[in-house]
């Protein structure tokens, strides 16, 4: 009989040809998937200007070049994309045709679109006719007929595209033309300076537009002086929508902050002095994917924390180091067990602890001396079986542990030595999990300086992150680390400190043992409410400490990029901060939790034991009793 045939294999390629084509499926960038709910629509417009005394060369070719990106690496469908261009009769970017196309991109946009307009060619000023511009101009586009049709202004182009945008909706503007800084008139301005500086400029309240529930991104340049007067807006047409894809397409999940540093660098290798800005309705994470449609393709096990075995816990220390051991005049402080009395009050009065929930460490009680060994057993209380879900809160007020403010000094320091950040970091931020909560407050008093304009370092308990708000209120200052591993979302819990650092060379004011004062805790108190955002406490901080004559800055300090528009009590650096309460409801996360004793063999803290919440501290009082006897 005959032998039982067999399926015929197809023909293998050759190893060679294998490899190579296994090596571009490495390489090549992970292709977007479209949204699990809702829609993708793009609109480019490039306009070279034909036959025109102001002709352009190169922003069709900038268009085209955008439509292969989104079909090509975001998996865009063509029929989802309208592209205008002055080369083609019958898709010309006049004012009128530019409107309908944005009517069409932003008709019917529901939660979870993502909606991308892009614009290469001519920008153009004109006068504001609200006064709601930053300097009193409003920025235009300049269509193909703007010579018949005028030109098309950033306000009504706010109208069009971003007024009536719906919550959970998406709106990614990229403009690649001149005057285009403060397009939209969105709140945000961000941009990239030097040292890892990220800085943030916020448009003053008086002329804040009135607010969208949706989600607007804007990628425009941002000239420097020396451009600006000699015209390099316009020999630089092209570059920026150039940055963006060399950008994007280097990662398809690029953070916020990966993509302004990648396109920076790309304009720098290529001779442009631009840098590149993103303005946005809302302050962005600055970790998260800069793309909505990538954070599907971000690792799995970042999704969120362990689903806790047991309810939510909260737990708080507080110490207050007056150093009673010291002679006055050489070391001895006054007003810091105070400090720490007031905290109680804020804990009980803001945050809602209970006295169960509150510990307190004081050297004018034998039963609760803040030792170096009583401070690490309290912190180890205070980290131990912590799970996602959990509010923990740590003060201290005290002598620094280190000369540059770094650490704690405990009451025993000359036998037993300071406690280092690195220390106190291994000790209460590294051990907390995913979904926990840590508030830190710092008080210490330090002699060290600081470089004008710069936050100090190191930074508080190794954090690698920081912000400040600027000298004239609006602006702000975010320091971060220069690589996206680093920018990454962390793993860990959500921490965010307040501390405070010099702002001028030499500190300025120094007590009667050569350290300035420091009265970031009655700040606090007093600047601290349920709905206050992180950008309302360093404001709000910075004017009590100027008031009072300190020379030092508040600043806050977390794992991550510094979420400024986040409430600092629901704080959370990786989600948008939730909507705000009515003043009569309580928000859920202050609910009373299970009151949690001290462990068995707890170094013996004392409890706070007044029976109302201690008063705010006034700072002014509070700044003179933080000096040194004489």
């Amino acid at each position: 009989p005959a032998a039982p045939s067999r399926a015929a294999r197809p023909p293998q390629a050759p190893a060679a040809t294998a490899g190579k084509s296994a090596a571009a499926a490495e390489a090549a960038p992970p292709r977007l998937p479209a949204p699990a709910a809702g829609h993708r629509r793009a609109v480019t417009v490039g306009v070279d200007y034909h036959k025109l005394p102001c002709r352009l060369d190169g922003c069709v070719r900038n268009s085209d070049a955008l439509v292969a990106l989104l079909t090509e690496d975001f998996g865009y469908d063509v029929a989802d994309i309208r592209q205008l261009r002055d080369d083609h009769p019958q898709r010309l970017p006049t004012r009128k045709n530019i409107g309908a196309a944005l009517r069409w991109l932003v008709g019917g946009a529901r939660d979870g679109d993502h909606l991308l307009f892009h614009y290469s060619g001519h920008g153009s000023q004109q006068a504001s006719g609200d006064g709601g511009a930053m300097e009193g101009r409003d920025e235009s586009l300049v269509p193909c007929d703007y010579q018949m049709s005028g030109t098309i202004s950033d306000d009504e182009l706010r109208r069009v595209l971003v007024q009536g945008l719906p919550s959970g909706a998406r709106l990614t503007v990229l403009l690649d033309c001149c005057h285009s800084g403060a397009a939209l008139d969105l709140p945000y301005r961000i941009a990239l300076g030097e040292a890892g500086l990220v800085e943030v400029h916020r448009k003053h309240q008086a002329l804040l537009p009135t607010p969208v529930e949706g989600e607007v991104v804007v990628i425009s340049a941002r000239p420097n002086a020396e451009q600006a007067a000699a015209g390099g807006g316009r020999r630089a047409a092209g570059t920026i929508s150039a940055a963006f894809r060399a950008a994007i397409r280097k990662d398809a999940c690029s953070s916020f902050h990966a993509v302004l540093a990648e396109m920076q660098q790309y304009l720098t290798a290529h001779g442009s002095s631009l840098q590149p800005q993103l303005s946005s309705e809302r302050f962005p994470c600055l970790a998260d994917c800069f793309l909505p449609e990538a954070h599907a393709l971000r690792d799995p096990a970042a999704a969120g924390p362990e689903r806790p075995l047991r309810p939510p816990v909260r737990k708080a220390l507080t110490i207050g180091v007056d150093y009673y051991s010291l002679w006055p005049g050489h070391g001895r402080l006054v007003g810091c067990v105070g400090d720490s009395d007031a905290v109680v009050g804020v804990l009980r009065g803001v945050f809602q602890f209970d006295d169960a929930q509150i510990v307190q460490l004081r050297d004018d009680r034998p039963n609760a001396m803040p030792t170096r060994a009583n401070i690490l057993a309290s912190l180890r209380w205070l980290a131990q079986g912590a799970q996602g879900g959990d509010e923990l809160f740590l003060h201290f007020s005290g002598h620094a542990g280190g000369p540059e403010g770094g650490g704690m000094l405990p009451c025993d320091f000359q036998a037993s030595g300071p406690l280092g950040d690195e220390e106190l970091h291994a000790a209460l931020v590294a051990p907390l999990p995913r979904g926990c909560r840590l508030w830190v407050v710092l008080d210490p008093r330090s002699g060290g300086g600081g470089t004008a304009g710069a936050p100090a370092a190191p930074l508080p308990l190794g954090l690698g992150h920081s912000a400040r708000a600027g000298p004239d209120g609006r602006g702000f200052r975010l320091l971060g680390p220069g690589d996206d591993a680093a920018a990454a979302p962390s793993a860990g819990a959500e921490v965010i400190v307040v501390s405070a650092g010099s702002d001028k060379a030499g500190g300025g004011g120094a007590g009667p043992d050569g350290v300035p004062p420091a009265p970031v805790t009655a700040a606090f108190a007093q600047a601290i409410s349920a709905e206050v955002s992180c950008e309302e406490l360093l404001l709000k901080m910075q004017e009590l400490l100027r008031r009072s004559g300190c020379a030092q800055e508040p600043q806050l300090s977390s794992v991550g990029f510094v979420q400024l528009d986040c409430r600092f009590l629901t704080y959370a650096a990786s989600r948008r901060a939730p909507p705000r309460a009515p003043a009569q409801a309580q928000p859920a996360a202050f609910q009373q939790a299970p009151p949690v004793p001290a462990p068995a063999q707890s170094p013996g803290p004392g409890r706070a034991h007044s029976p109302q919440p201690a008063p705010a501290p006034a700072l002014a009082r509070a700044s003179a009793q933080k000096k040194g006897d004489a």
